[in-house]
């Protein structure tokens, strides 16, 4: 890969602590630069959870029931390719574009003093980051699972014969979020229904929001019901997305790994167990003579030749 074509996915982590100190703690931060990278790394891991929480107990209990119950109803070697070929890849390339515009927030937040309305307006842009990104990706693979379980998915678009199959993961991609979270909610998803406001994301990505000097911002005058929300309200939707991104991301991985590790001890044990090898058909005679049934003939003796 050519030099201008590389992308930062080796050090987003260290990035990201970098300026999560530099925002909280600046005072810190010229002594974790001085550090050599083995003694850096360390502080990372020791300190990474000072810098971000992990993901609140009583919401990871709310999901890991659901999610849990529908990998291991839903998993076999068909959804693992698709996860393995196809989704894997997609939802990193997601966070990676989540955590770089995450960075520049911290650092537009570090080096300059930004009003409320500036604030409201990188908020902004983040929430849908994080519903076209990172939450829609988990949206599309929980819809496939489902269908997978023999509840049928129907599409919000009209099928041709050139469209992806019903319930597959391409058909499910093209769909609308809409007709997705309806599934879901259908299915007891609903905690995941309820983290996203679809009109919010609708205003944004149309540009039918306006953003006031107090950081207020007015949205859905192009839909029913146009909302108005103070900035206090509007970081509390950034917030709940972020949460349950965080928290169904953090339980499908350890779901998924433990359905591999299980399908592969399983896989293994098939393998060791002796493999049935055909009998040898052997001739009657000798089976009679190692029985004693059966004497071998004697060599004749004084063979006259005529």
């Amino acid at each position: 890969m050519s030099e201008d074509l590389q992308v930062s996915v080796s050090t987003i982590r260290e990035r990201l602590f970098t300026e999560r100190l530099r925002a909280l703690h600046p005072e810190g931060l010229s002594a974790f630069e001085a550090m050599k990278p083995r003694s850096r790394s360390k502080y990372i891991e020791d300190n990474w959870a000072r810098m971000f929480p992990p993901v609140d107990l009583a919401l990871r209990k709310v999901v890991t029931g659901p999610i849990k119950r529908l990998v291991t109803k839903a998993m076999g070697p068909d959804a693992d390719e698709v996860m393995r070929s196809h989704w894997e890849p997609q939802i990193k390339a997601k966070m990676h574009n989540t955590f770089e515009f995450y960075i520049i927030m911290l650092r537009f937040h570090s080096f300059a003093r930004a009003s409320l309305e500036e604030q409201s307006r990188l908020l902004l842009n983040y929430y849908l980051l994080l519903v076209e990104g990172v939450y829609a990706a988990q949206v599309n693979l929980i819809c496939y699972l489902l269908s997978r379980t023999g509840i049928p998915y129907r599409s919000s678009k009209a099928m041709s014969e050139h469209s992806a199959p019903a319930g597959s993961m391409g058909a499910i991609e093209e769909d609308s979020l809409w007709n997705k979270l309806r599934f879901m909610e259908d299915n007891g998803l609903s905690f995941m229904v309820d983290a996203c406001d679809r009109q919010l994301r609708n205003s944004v990505a149309h540009l039918d929001f306006i953003v006031f000097t107090n950081g207020c911002v007015g949205y859905g005058a192009g839909q029913r019901g146009p909302k108005v929300i103070k900035y206090e309200e509007l970081v509390h939707k950034v917030e709940v997305m972020k949460s349950i991104s965080d928290a169904v991301n953090e339980v499908l991985v350890e779901e998924v790994t433990a359905w591999r590790k299980a399908s592969k001890t399983v896989q293994q044990k098939a393998a060791k167990r002796p493999s049935k090898t055909k009998k040898e058909i052997k001739d009657p005679a000798s089976v009679l003579r190692a029985a004693a049934l059966q004497k071998p003939k004697k060599k004749d003796e004084g063979e006259v030749r005529l």
